[in-house]
């Protein structure tokens, strides 16, 4: 009797558009055409990551070796967290399908956004490579943790909005605050070494991908390389902007007026004056004080490895 691969899709059925049966017909598809034996399972809201543990640890029992996170950032965050507090690894590998609003790590990973590309992608496994994670407050995130200007944005901008304009309802939060820029002090311990700065924008980055933007945020950052990239952006008015959207655009990635650079191998502890929203991959999480620990080679994902970058 022929041994059938098996992967395991767990389903946000909130994400993005919420087509839930367009996006199971569509994995379901593929994975058939692949000789893949697939099961799926719809995530409920407020699903937390210890939940899933016993699902994965049946589902590595059972002869899994894929998992697939079908929705957005926030998904994939849930999933791939559930991964690591289960410990399979070793067994398990992690896909995504880009079913939510931005798709961040989507696109960190080389995954396209049309769908059926996507599906077909999963089902033939292009490549495993190891992702880096970011730990901070019992959390892992994957792609960036943001403090300031964009956790704003993302806190303020509703689940209804999001739905009605898609990732463009980010950008109609962030024009509001375009006109009136606030600069904040950050105290931050970057690998035991102190430093001192003004910012609109802190970044702390384990890939550069960004929604609505055609520019990486920060030098040579890789989602694999055992080193987060911490990126800094000032700006004193709306108009420098558009000097740091464009000298990102050049990669002219120097210190510089506006723009600050730094990476780390182990933690940064961000410290400021006031307490500042913070989100992880997407989603806001927390409020400064925040510390946050790189652990390489959490997981194990399928990815296009010439476009993580």
């Amino acid at each position: 009797m022929e041994h059938r691969k098996q992967a395991l899709v767990l389903l946000n059925p909130r994400s993005g558009a919420g087509d839930a049966s367009l996006v199971q017909s569509i994995l379901q598809n593929a994975f058939t055409q692949q000789s893949w034996q697939v099961t799926f399972q719809t995530l409920t809201k407020g699903t937390l990551p210890l939940e899933l543990v016993p699902v994965l640890c049946e589902a590595a029992a059972l002869g899994a070796t894929l998992v697939v996170a079908a929705g957005g950032d926030g998904t994939v965050s849930l999933v791939a967290n559930a991964m690591i507090l289960a410990a399979c690894k070793d067994q398990l590998y992690l896909g995504v399908f880009p079913s939510g609003t931005a798709n961040s790590i989507s696109k960190e990973l080389g995954i396209s956004a049309d769908w059926t590309e996507a599906a077909h992608l999963l089902a033939s496994v292009d490549e495993v490579m190891p992702l880096d994670a970011m730990k901070m407050n019992g959390h892992y995130y994957f792609l960036r943790i943001g403090i300031g200007l964009d956790a704003q944005v993302i806190r303020d901008t509703t689940r209804k909005a999001k739905r009605r304009f898609g990732r463009w309802a980010y950008l109609r939060s962030f024009l509001g605050r375009f006109f009136s820029p606030q600069r904040h002090r950050y105290y931050c311990t970057m690998d035991g070494r102190e430093h001192q700065f003004k910012a609109v924008q802190l970044f702390i980055a384990n890939g550069g991908q960004i929604a609505l933007v055609p520019f990486r945020i920060g030098p040579d950052i890789s989602s694999n390389d055992g080193v987060l990239n911490i990126c800094a952006y000032d700006v004193h008015s709306w108009w420098h902007y558009f000097v740091v959207a464009w000298r990102l655009l050049q990669q002219e990635y120097h210190h510089r007026p506006h723009l600050r650079f730094w990476t780390i191998r182990q933690s940064i502890k961000v410290q400021t004056k006031h307490p500042l929203p913070v989100h992880g991959d997407g989603e806001a999480c927390a409020n400064t004080p925040v510390m946050i620990e790189l652990l390489p080679n959490a997981l194990r994902v399928v990815a296009i490895k010439s476009k993580s970058r």
